[in-house]
């Protein structure tokens, strides 16, 4: 009964309906007005071939625009009125003031070091196109010489952060999506209050979305009062507003400009298997050391600068470093953005995904929450088996969002045919989010196969080529699909015929979800 109130009578709940009784008014508006106007008829159908036009000319998607394209022919108001409402965001024009500083400002500074491009050029021209899409696409550079450290589950990834937040002698910046109180976050916590006592400036902000329910709407109010300057990213207010479909999906700290993590993991408990509401809990991170840092300090303050006070904003020269240690290691990192329209143009984190499957010869491991995928991605994960590349993907046991689990599944049946391994991580859920490709290449981060990540989220990955730790990664795949996982047959994958009916209804819209 508690969690029963909480869910419906919560900020969000609340929120939710307000914004809901908003579209329902606008609809009945226009219906009303259909009814009793003879010539409103006239202007809809009008507006309705106009917006159809204008919807399957623009350069994006087919998958896309089918649903909007859909609802405007069948339900023309409803489908016009969600279209206006939600189909065709831009961004506002303080927003976008503010972005255009942020570039000038960082394009200052990061630079595409000419001699390390040259050297991944020498040895794989297949993986410097890669990297030279990465810069053209997201402005992030490839570097060499950095430390990179594979970090297989939530609870080797806690140890280590809190040993480097530790260290911290000048500042710190953190971006999560997910922040609660418990045992990680309050671990932490006190952690930063620690380092803020001794001077070091420290920067946090976490999605309000993604906390709703989790914290106190105002308790990045209680970081203040302890010295962190504290934001949450995109409030959610009752507007009707598509900016609320775009959140803040990143997992970033950086610590004095030297040290850098990211990965699946957030501050909160279940991510280090200290409560299990989803059984056993696989995640994974990475803990980065050199000068590829930087573009985590850029990924940072690009979403802080945007959405702040312009007085609060912060001058990304200051957490710069321009005497990094160099490693000895013979591998290339690139971490990268990724976001919607119109900040970033490309589906970044789709492509490079959808890059590393056309390019494998050998295999293609990959680990995700959700398959919830396009007709285009299916089919580059197909030819690849055709190619004679062995394909296995790690997807969870138990489920967190039952409906998605639905569409996820709703896959099984055609990639399995196909000769795709399916597995499912035995009594939990995989948090993951990871590709591996013919033993040289990886990527890692929080971008899921899905179209949240892939066209609504603000998201980050990190791109690799020859590290070390890529064997590492593909070890504790393999591991987990050896020991700790549950191969799907082709018999089991077919869905039931309610089942069937909904992911196919469902996965028209997904593209809007």
């Amino acid at each position: 009964m508690k969690r029963f109130f909480k869910i419906f009578f919560g900020r969000f709940a609340l929120v939710a309906i307000a914004i809901i009784l908003q579209i329902c008014l606008f609809i009945a508006l226009n219906y009303y007005l259909a009814y009793s106007f003879w010539w409103f008829n006239i202007i809809v159908y009008i507006f309705m071939i106009l917006v159809f036009l204008f919807i399957i000319s623009r350069n994006t998607s087919s998958s896309f625009k089918l649903p909007y394209a859909t609802l405007v022919i069948a339900v023309p108001i409803i489908g016009i009125t969600l279209y206006i409402l939600f189909g065709n965001v831009q961004l506002s024009k303080k927003n976008q003031e503010a972005l255009k500083k942020v570039h000038l400002e960082i394009e200052k500074y990061c630079h595409q070091d000419p001699f390390s491009i040259s050297e991944l050029r020498d040895e794989s021209l297949l993986a410097y196109s890669q990297a030279k899409y990465i810069f053209s696409t997201s402005f992030l550079p490839t570097y060499n010489k950095c430390y990179v450290k594979y970090l297989p589950t939530g609870e080797e990834y806690f140890k280590v952060l809190k040993e480097e937040l530790l260290k911290a002698k000048k500042y710190i910046l953190m971006e999560y999506f997910i922040i609660q109180e418990g045992k990680m976050f309050n671990e932490i916590y006190e952690i930063l209050k620690q380092k803020v006592s001794e001077g070091v400036s420290v920067h946090f902000m976490y999605d309000d979305v993604g906390s709703i329910g989790k914290i106190p709407s105002n308790y990045y109010k209680k970081m203040q009062q302890d010295g962190i300057i504290c934001h949450k990213f995109s409030p959610f207010i009752a507007v009707v507003s598509f900016a609320h479909n775009n959140r803040d999906h990143r997992k970033i700290t950086v610590i004095d400009g030297e040290v850098g993590f990211t990965g699946g993991i957030n501050l909160a408990d279940e991510y280090i298997n200290e409560i299990h509401p989803f059984g056993k809990w696989k995640d994974n991170g990475i803990i980065m050391k050199g000068k590829c840092v930087d573009s985590l300090i850029w990924m940072f303050i690009q979403l802080y600068n945007i959405h702040i006070k312009p007085e609060e904003r912060i001058n990304i020269k200051d957490y710069l470093v321009t005497d990094h240690k160099e490693y000895d290691t013979e591998g290339f990192i690139a971490p990268y953005g990724d976001g919607p329209r119109p900040l970033y143009e490309n589906y970044i984190g789709q492509t490079v995904y959808s890059n590393m499957i056309n390019q494998a010869t050998k295999y293609v491991y990959i680990m995700t929450p959700y398959l919830i995928v396009d007709y285009d991605f299916i089919e580059d994960i197909k030819n690849a088996v055709k190619r004679g590349v062995d394909v296995k993907i790690l997807l969870p046991n138990i489920p967190d969002k039952k409906i998605i689990n639905i569409m996820t599944k709703s896959n099984y049946e055609n990639l399995i045919a196909a000769g795709v391994g399916i597995y499912e991580y035995k009594g939990g859920f995989v948090h993951a989010k990871m590709m591996i490709a013919d033993d040289n290449i990886a990527s890692i981060g929080t971008i899921n196969l899905d179209y949240r990540s892939f066209v609504h989220h603000f998201e980050n990955g990190v791109w690799m080529y020859n590290e070390p730790c890529i064997q590492e990664m593909k070890e504790d795949f393999l591991n987990i699909i050896k020991n700790e996982s549950i191969k799907i047959t082709y018999e089991q994958s077919h869905p039931s015929l309610p089942n069937r009916l909904i992911k196919d209804l469902l996965n028209l819209f997904a593209p809007m979800m």
